[in-house]
């Protein structure tokens, strides 16, 4: 897992720990109070790793930030945005165009490239279940045309400036259940959605998998998913449900 929390916040808060120690120890002796320096920031170091801790650990709905985040949804924005939840819609895939050039290599038809591009994309319900905090994201989804699982590997969410949005980054693994001729066992693959910062319950974007590389077969495509739920903690048959 990737940090979800901007690099300038931690500078920011690592500066206000330091001023923080720095006048509570400068403090103390005024008030007659012989406290060793070191001892001091360590125990400061510890009670602000636990506050910070309890404070931004948790995922559920009713975590303490995820419910500063909805009564401020600026914060979504400010700092970094509150993604848990079960996001539903359909992926477009470009395996038509792959058969047809399969099929046409096969038969040693004469194949007029233009036309690939009007083959209609695959499409197939999927849902993703997104778990976030300050300390990282997790990402697992299900596709309803295959009995596999996605799981995230890395992810991380970067603001585009360019077009006020965010972009969800993540690489995952795909394991299949039931193997044939036209799938591996296991392949990773990556992913790149956009979320809008006026609407952050709707994204979409890209994917592509290294899938049967070898012989041409690694799909590609287009997602475009909507939140459904804000619980992250579903098990695998509800997230299938959803389906």
């Amino acid at each position: 897992m990737q940090q979800v929390l901007p690099k300038w916040m931690w500078t920011i808060g690592l500066i206000l720990f330091a001023a923080m120690v720095m006048s509570v120890t400068d403090l103390l002796p005024r008030l007659a109070i012989d406290v060793p320096r070191l001892r001091l920031a360590s125990s400061l170091s510890s009670a602000a790793v636990v506050i910070l801790v309890l404070f931004f650990s948790g995922r559920s709905q009713w975590a303490p930030w995820r419910l500063i985040w909805c009564a401020i949804p600026k914060l979504n924005e400010w700092i970094f945005p509150d993604l848990n939840g079960v996001w539903v819609g359909t992926a477009h895939s470009n395996w038509a165009a792959i058969e047809r050039l399969r099929t046409a290599a096969t038969s040693g038809e004469k194949l007029n490239l233009d036309e690939l591009f009007d083959l209609e994309r695959i499409a197939s319900p999927i849902v993703i279940q997104i778990r976030s905090n300050i300390f990282g994201i997790q990402i697992v989804s299900y596709q309803a045309n295959t009995v596999s699982k996605s799981r995230s590997l890395s992810s991380g969410i970067e603001r585009d400036a360019k077009s006020e949005a965010f972009l969800l980054n993540y690489t995952y693994r795909q394991e299949n259940a039931v193997v044939s001729a036209t799938d591996s066992e296991t392949h990773v693959g990556a992913a790149m959605l956009e979320i809008e910062y006026a609407d952050l319950n709707r994204a979409s974007g890209s994917y592509w998998t290294k899938r049967c590389w070898e012989d041409g077969r690694n799909t590609a495509g287009k997602i475009s998913v909507a939140r459904a739920s804000r619980e992250s903690n579903l098990s695998t048959s509800q997230l299938q449900s959803y389906l």
